[in-house]
């Protein structure tokens, strides 16, 4: 995956499940200010690598491995190809 949108959805997505109500659809598009159609093409990028749950938006369990590993920096250099 080389989508720099899908990449900042999955920061995001982990830094919002840090409360208590993760993020709906409408907040991932407001807060990454983008439209609803290239939210779901990165929501269907990050699921194809089995990083999200697209229908629910919310992060797999791998997927929340690999964002906090980009959030503590260690995944800087590693690619999300699927």
């Amino acid at each position: 995956m080389q989508n720099k949108v899908a990449i900042h959805a999955l920061r995001l997505m982990f830094e919002e499940a840090k409360h208590t109500v993760p993020p709906s659809r409408e907040r991932l598009q407001t807060l990454l200010r983008i439209d609803r159609t290239t939210l779901e093409r990165a929501l269907l990028d990050l699921e194809r690598a089995g990083l999200v749950n697209a229908r629910c938006a919310r992060l797999t369990l791998p997927g929340l491995a690999v964002a906090a590993s980009m959030a503590r920096g260690c995944g800087s250099g590693r690619s999300l190809a699927a």
